[in-house]
């Protein structure tokens, strides 16, 4: 099993670092690069969080495919919430949400799928391990950088989360 060093952003906006564990999972991988449409839709939410908006099904579909009982589904799902998606821009890398114009939005975004992976997060309480499908769009690190951002969040890969798991309660 390979690791390396994953840069971990929370809403409190503190900067971690986590091992990040990449997992072997064939049947996951396989079920998620051919059933799965590789492609979403830009999109902004009024707080400036900027994201592209997939398929549901890298959740629904993929999370019984872990084989982790205890992994659940991601807390953004639900009403006026985001569900899957890839984080594009946080809404605390801006400082005025209103002046974030992107022409792009409702764009088409492909994408590929690299690895599953998983990882620690420091400094948040109550969450044992963190499911996601890293992914590969170049298309995304360019707007990034022609709207004045580093090409990645924190330098770390574009992700799908699709698990959570939490520390058992005592």
């Amino acid at each position: 099993m390979r690791h390396f060093l994953f840069l971990c952003l929370f809403a409190t906006q503190t900067l971690l670092v986590a091992e990040v564990e990449i997992h072997h999972n064939p049947l996951l991988l396989e079920y998620a690069n051919t059933h799965l449409s590789h492609f979403g839709f830009l999109k902004k939410t009024d707080d400036g969080f900027v994201y592209v908006k997939v398929s549901n099904a890298f959740i629904n579909q993929l999370l019984p495919l872990l084989n982790q009982s205890q992994v659940k589904t991601p807390p953004y799902f639900g009403p006026n919430r985001v569900g899957a998606h890839i984080s594009v821009i946080r809404d605390f890398e801006i400082t005025n949400p209103k002046t974030l114009h992107i022409n792009e939005l409702g764009k088409k975004v492909f994408f590929e799928i690299s690895d599953l992976c998983s990882v620690k997060p420091l400094g948040f309480p109550g969450c044992k391990k963190v499911w996601f499908l890293q992914v590969r769009c170049p298309e995304l690190e360019q707007l990034r950088e022609r709207l004045g951002f580093s090409p990645k969040i924190a330098g770390h890969e574009f992700h799908i989360t699709i698990g959570i798991e939490k520390e058992k309660q005592m």
